[in-house]
């Protein structure tokens, strides 16, 4: 699982790009986005916002407690009805 460092006060745009599943002509046509901390979700704590456009999903992060790392989730549902999930960890430091 892929993962990425942020600052408990930052906020920033990460993207996750579905094009080596996705083919033309289908697109991304919804998504679901969540995040956890150990079982529990936590979305509305540290995701602001999420879009998604072509074969891309963007999801803005913010927050976080130092020290703990969340998992952030993201389903997207194509066209063509296929559905993928993508899994991604966020370790939030104070350096």
């Amino acid at each position: 699982m892929e993962s990425f460092n942020k600052q408990p006060s930052e906020k920033f745009k990460i993207e996750i790009d579905f094009s080596n599943l996705i083919t033309s002509p289908e697109t991304i046509s919804s998504i679901d986005v969540k995040a956890y901390l150990f079982s529990t979700d936590v979305t509305s704590t540290v995701i602001d916002t999420s879009s998604y456009t072509g074969t891309s999903i963007y999801v803005t992060v913010k927050s976080g407690t130092d020290g703990l790392t969340y998992k952030i989730t993201v389903k997207a549902t194509t066209s063509t009805g296929n559905i993928f999930e993508y899994d991604v960890n966020m370790i939030v430091k104070d350096e």
